[in-house]
């Protein structure tokens, strides 16, 4: 994977594009580590003291970035966010790079969950009516998984298939919708958690308003990191490898 800073994807609807800057590359410790970040325009509105209005000022190199670090051996990546640069986007950003850079394999980055926050959102319904769950199959190259998916992995490489979708749905007359607490729901949310996946789980509230919410927006794994320190690259680094050496220390348990 020979990641560079010069190639960058064209964004549609003219969003702008991503590319990969500031990239410091550890082949002996096996990690990459740098900067994604978003270019685009759109205008500054200023305060126009004279005739005391707002003035747009056009602005094609505005941008927005996200600091990481990415262990290439373990296939796991730490980043921060922002308020203007949320986790899904992260996640699609770099996917899209690393998949342009990547010449004969296709990676899919999905976010790593917390369970126990997952779990805790999950309780919240009162009624659960509708529950929608995806999981990739094990990266390329990549073997210990045999049996985990909810899916058979052999039938999915059999298909040439990138992902695994079900769908589940409760009767509309019944008064206690779909059940969460089973084995198999259990075994699904562990593999949510654990990066392979993502889920949506559409129910009624104790008001009993509609509501759907998505493993990615509600229990995303996450570590505490000073405001300070979120756009150092050293700092992401330290913080990226201890948060990772936890994860597959749980991993392994």
């Amino acid at each position: 994977m020979n990641i560079d800073t010069k190639r960058g994807i064209k964004l549609p609807k003219n969003q702008g594009k991503v590319k990969f800057i500031t990239i410091e590359k550890d082949y002996e410790k096996g990690y990459i580590s740098g900067r994604v970040i978003r270019i685009f325009h759109d205008d500054i509105k200023i305060y126009d003291d004279v005739n005391d209005d707002i003035d747009d000022i056009p602005n094609d190199k505005l941008a927005r970035s996200c600091t990481f670090y990415f262990d290439v051996m373990k296939e796991r990546v730490a980043f921060t966010t922002s308020q203007y640069f949320q986790y899904s986007k992260f996640c699609e950003y770099f996917e899209q790079l690393i998949n342009l850079h990547s010449e004969d394999t296709e990676f899919k980055v999905i976010l790593l969950k917390d369970e126990n926050e997952l779990k805790i959102k999950l309780g919240c319904f009162k009624k659960i009516t509708k529950i929608k769950f995806s999981f990739v199959p094990n990266n390329p190259g990549k073997n210990g998984f045999e049996g985990f998916y909810i899916g058979d992995n052999k039938v999915l490489k059999e298909a040439n298939a990138k992902v695994y979708s079900q769908e589940m749905e409760a009767d509309k007359k019944s008064d206690e919708g779909l059940k969460i607490r089973t084995a198999f729901m259990d075994k699904v949310i562990k593999g949510i958690s654990e990066g392979y996946g993502k889920m949506f789980v559409t129910g009624k509230e104790d008001d009993g308003q509609v509501i759907t919410i998505t493993s990615d927006n509600k229990a995303p794994f996450k570590v505490m990191i000073p405001d300070s320190e979120r756009t150092s690259i050293p700092a992401v680094v330290e913080r990226g490898k201890n948060a990772i050496s936890i994860i597959i220390a749980k991993l392994l348990m």
